[in-house]
């Protein structure tokens, strides 16, 4: 069947995104044409990030598919968070959430991991004790990520990253007070939505786990020609799998003697 979409500019894309974001739209399909290339999904991503309004607060990575992975020439993706977005739940608890109700949707539980000054690492093959010397703190965390499009007709990376990287916000938890001497690899983590277990993992290790996202994340915008800047939170992938949630549900998460949190997701346009 032929593409019956529009084939839109990157600056007219960008503002049909930024659109249905504003305003909490939904689309069954994208809008238009998938960006052609991974380089171009970037491309519109930086002008809805320029004109979103809003400060960056950091970035989620998320993994990608093999058949994505083969196509792309990239294991990993990656889209802006924006501070309006971010709640700070230092001891666990409770959060609500607004979410695309006819859209995309999920709670993913995930390490948040903030950023010293990366300026003086290299632009590639940075290794792991490199990204252990620029942590500044690690926290327990779920990413919400969601979207105004219920499917993408084609590679939905693409739609994603051109649309925030799929990110509709955070919950940052508590603190790892003494993360560098904890094995990270060794905490289960649970996610039940509406009282059934949906998740249930643990980061793995190394440049497998959360410091390869860490490592991902700095090298892919040294590639794109500027530096994190110091105090970016890195949200450094889903723990456990990514299960879809809809409007009323309730999300429990839990990091094994860590923290959890208790999270609802609400239609704002209600």
């Amino acid at each position: 069947m032929p593409n019956t979409r529009p084939k839109l500019s990157h600056e007219a894309l960008s503002e049909a995104l930024i659109g249905l974001r504003k305003t909490y739209g939904t689309l069954d399909d994208f809008p238009a044409q998938l960006p052609a290339t991974l380089s171009d999904s970037y491309d519109v991503q930086d002008i809805s990030r320029a004109n979103w309004g809003d400060e960056v607060y950091g970035w989620k990575v998320a993994g990608m598919s093999a058949e994505a992975q083969a196509k792309l020439g990239a294991a990993k993706q990656t889209g802006p968070v924006f501070a309006k977005n971010v709640v700070v739940l230092p001891e666990g608890g409770a959060a609500e959430f607004p979410i695309f109700a006819k859209g995309y949707g999920a709670p993913e539980p995930e390490y948040m991991i903030t950023l010293k000054d990366c300026a003086a690492l290299p632009k590639e093959g940075i290794t792991l004790a490199q990204i252990l010397s620029v942590v500044e703190t690690i926290h327990i965390g779920v990413e919400i990520a969601s979207s105004p499009f219920a499917k993408v007709t084609g590679m939905r990376v693409l739609s994603d990253i051109a649309d925030f990287g799929n990110n509709w916000g955070l919950v940052m938890g508590p603190e790892i007070k003494d993360w560098g001497n904890m094995d990270l690899t060794k905490i289960d983590v649970i996610c039940e939505i509406d009282g059934q277990v949906v998740g249930n993992g643990r980061a793995s290790e190394g440049l497998a786990g959360p410091f390869g996202s860490v490592k991902f994340l700095i090298e892919h915008h040294k590639a794109r020609g500027y530096d994190l800047p110091a105090g970016s939170v890195v949200s450094s992938g889903a723990i456990g799998g990514v299960t879809h949630m809809k409007v009323g549900s309730r999300a429990k998460v839990s990091f094994a003697g860590l923290g959890k949190f208790d999270i609802g997701f609400f239609d704002p346009l209600a």
